[in-house]
């Protein structure tokens, strides 16, 4: 792809306009700051992931890729660092299995939750479905393995959690 081309298609990208709520989750470079930007807001239940879905996440067929689903399901990791008190340890993921239940369709608003199902001493368990307007798109299982204290874990989600 040129140069010019990739120029344009950012142009052309629209501001993500999240809904009241929801907050930042801070840029941590490489392939989130490609795919994002993402945002996170809480409710009783836990932390929601969400993206809007641009021109810069569609396949040839015109809607959501199916990369960028799985990949924001990975993203709900997020969700499962807070849920399990460990905002300020990287976890790895795993194992990861996306089912597609519905095409994304671009401008869409994509909501994830995800429910915790284990924490273990190391490996953490979770599900996450996907969401737009209420209706499931996506569902997803994975496994993360703790990898340690992530310095910037805190920084990345201190404007969802209120710390900023």
């Amino acid at each position: 792809m040129s140069g010019d081309r990739i120029k344009d298609l950012i142009d052309r990208i629209p501001d993500a306009d999240p809904p009241e709520g929801f907050h930042p989750i801070g840029d941590r470079g490489g392939f989130d700051m490609l795919i994002g930007p993402f945002f996170g807001k809480m409710e009783p239940a836990g932390m929601v992931l969400a993206f809007r879905c641009t021109e810069k996440h569609i396949n040839g067929r015109g809607v959501c890729h199916g990369g960028m689903i799985a990949s924001v399901a990975d993203q709900a990791v997020y969700a499962v660092r807070v849920d399990a008190g460990l905002v300020d340890h990287g976890l790895v993921t795993v194992s990861l299995t996306t089912e597609f239940l519905s095409p994304v369709e671009v401008g869409s608003w994509v909501e994830v939750r995800t429910r915790s199902n284990k924490h273990g001493r190391q490996m953490h368990f979770a599900q996450m479905v996907g969401t737009v307007d209420s209706k499931p798109v996506f569902q997803a299982n994975g496994v993360f393995f703790d990898a340690g204290i992530d310095g910037d874990g805190p920084k990345s989600l201190a404007a969802v959690l209120g710390t900023a």
